[in-house]
């Protein structure tokens, strides 16, 4: 899936949280745009595809322990 983020023009603000759980098997996330992606929540994301930032900002802000990029397969580049 791609994740396109747009800046709102403010500087230093989160442009969109998501706060929960991504799932969805085996796929891959692609963010791009030049805005502030959070990834945030309590609980760990289960999808095992990769997570690739072609543009922008991610904040990984999932509590400590939690799988924030993914499970088996799951990896930041």
């Amino acid at each position: 899936r791609i994740v396109q983020v747009g800046n709102n023009g403010i500087t230093g603000d989160i442009d969109l949280s998501i706060n929960g759980v991504i799932s969805g098997g085996t796929s891959s996330i692609n963010k791009t745009d030049l805005g502030v992606l959070e990834i945030a929540g309590t609980t760990s994301n289960t999808f095992t595809g990769g997570f690739q930032v072609s543009d922008g900002t991610v904040l990984l802000n999932k509590t400590a322990g939690s799988d924030t990029t993914g499970g088996d397969q799951g990896g930041l580049t």
